[in-house]
């Protein structure tokens, strides 16, 4: 069955539009794992760390206990670059890293 979807037009400073299905808008957020998944990031790989299969908005160890904290970064990196090219939407981490 087709679905239909009501798109909202977003208007960013730069006039950039993209149309974005307003169901996926929550109280004026989007969910970061949908714009992760719409970026086409979903089982994306860095080493050990890993973007979910089953859900965007986790990074997973693939390797069995071998990711480093560098690898796990990096994802997150591609992620809000991917993100940002795409939606010219800013993700900001949920996580607080401690780096020494």
């Amino acid at each position: 069955m087709a679905r239909k979807y009501r798109a909202r037009k977003l208007k960013y400073k730069d006039g950039f539009l993209k149309l974005v299905p307003s169901e996926k808008i929550q109280g004026g957020k989007f969910p970061a794992a949908w714009l992760i998944e719409s970026c086409g990031l979903k089982g994306n790989q860095i080493g050990g760390a890993k973007i979910s299969e089953e859900h965007c908005n986790f990074i997973v160890n693939a390797d069995v206990g071998r990711a480093t904290s560098d690898e796990v970064l990096e994802v997150i990196k591609l992620c809000k670059q991917k993100v940002r090219e795409k939606f010219h939407i800013n993700l900001k981490e949920e996580i607080v890293a401690f780096l020494f």
